[in-house]
């Protein structure tokens, strides 16, 4: 959904397919927001503060993701596109734009696991590989801009008739609400998003919520107007 104004060199390439057949979606991209946001009245600033300048995914692209996922599972993930390209300024200087450990310290895509992988034992590589490739698949993971803080210990998750579902999850309605949880690692303000709605916001680390309308849930977390975490869904259905 990028819709560049600069950097002609370096034209946008727009999802431009009628389908929306897809089974996975970058929903937050560093690079696009970025040189979309700029202008001439910007542009040193985003130069220097590549950090500074990143507010939340596209609402365009957020209601795309919605819209395909009332129909099906779509997993979504968030990415800095790191290229680490040297720009000239004013013609006296070669500066480094998105640095790897500059731009690392950005938009995460944060894996939720069953077990922890192996950081010692390489012999467990393919099979910890495989681990995340699935979490990936059924949308156990959540995205993070980890400039305004580190996204580990977020959680939502949903209870109904004593079971715990994660995000990539359906829950068959028969009667009686779900209760919808969400744990963050720092205070917030915590939006529900029902149907690519927003139903419900709350301030805090903590947030709960009884449902029983069918459709797709997920979070998102705000600090400061800025876009912080964005969860998968967790779908109802009716039995």
């Amino acid at each position: 959904d990028e819709e560049r104004h600069h950097f002609p060199q370096h034209p946008s390439y727009p999802w431009t397919e009628e389908t929306d057949d897809y089974t996975g979606i970058e929903i937050w991209n560093h690079m696009s927001e970025w040189v979309e946001g700029m202008n001439e009245n910007n542009k040193l600033e985003h130069l220097i503060h590549p950090l500074k300048s990143i507010n939340a995914p596209f609402e365009k692209t957020l209601k795309r993701w919605d819209t395909a996922a009332s129909k099906r599972h779509v997993t979504a993930i968030g990415g800095v596109d790191a290229h680490a390209f040297k720009q000239n300024i004013i013609g006296l200087v070669e500066l480094e734009i998105f640095a790897y450990k500059v731009l690392f310290k950005s938009i995460r895509t944060h894996v939720i696991l069953d077990k922890p992988v192996s950081k010692k034992n390489n012999k467990t590589f393919e099979q910890d590989k495989a681990k995340i490739l699935e979490a990936l698949k059924k949308g156990r993971c959540f995205v993070a801009n980890f400039y305004h803080g580190d996204g580990k210990g977020f959680r939502f998750f949903a209870e109904y008739k004593n079971e715990t579902y994660s995000t990539g999850d359906s829950i068959k309605l028969n009667g009686g609400n779900v209760l919808l949880k969400v744990l963050t690692p720092k205070v917030c303000s915590i939006k529900l998003i029902h149907d690519n709605t927003k139903t419900q916001e709350l301030n805090g680390m903590v947030a709960t919520w009884d449902v029983k309308e069918p459709g797709i849930y997920r979070v998102e977390c705000w600090i400061r107007d800025k876009g912080w975490i964005f969860s998968n869904h967790i779908r109802i259905v009716n039995e």
